[in-house]
């Protein structure tokens, strides 16, 4: 069998929590937690001993921008798979989630498997250390995304 993945859900539509949630826990391989909104996945997060291996955080959210909340994670150390749920946004907005530190994006509607599909594949290449951060001085590179960033003044 294979291991449980706890999951947090970010999203302030409760019943598109739910529809999600059933279908990720209904092989065994993910645990799913809800929260609906920035200020409720903080908690979540910083409870000790909460450990997710993945979040999935809708870009609509009522209490603040999800973009802003995941590059504040980053800037916290928190390095596992991101994956924004976008409504019917243009695609600049998109890679500006991505930007933000997002791992993947997924425009709404989508299809569940392409979801638990990405998800699997963000949490094995977290597990294989391929998304991995190597910090030199005051840059950034991310050998999976080929980059090399100066953080602190926005250039790549």
């Amino acid at each position: 069998m294979t291991p449980q993945h706890p999951v947090l859900i970010v999203d302030d539509n409760e019943r598109l929590r739910a529809s999600l949630a059933e279908p990720l826990a209904f092989g065994g391989e993910f645990t799913v937690t809800g929260a609906a909104s920035i200020a409720a996945a903080e908690d979540l997060i910083r409870t000790d001993g909460a450990r997710f291996a993945a979040i999935l955080l809708d870009l609509g959210l009522p209490d603040g921008s999800a973009r802003e909340f995941c590059a504040k994670l980053r800037r916290a150390g928190l390095r596992v798979p991101i994956i924004i749920l976008a409504g019917a946004t243009g695609e600049a907005e998109v890679l500006r989630c991505l930007d933000a530190g997002a791992n993947d994006a997924i425009v709404k509607p989508f299809r569940v498997q392409e979801l638990i599909v990405k998800l699997r594949a963000q949490i094995a290449r977290l597990a294989d250390g391929t998304d991995g951060v190597c910090t030199i001085g005051p840059y950034e590179f991310r050998p999976s995304a080929k980059l090399l960033q100066e953080p602190r003044r926005g250039r790549k």
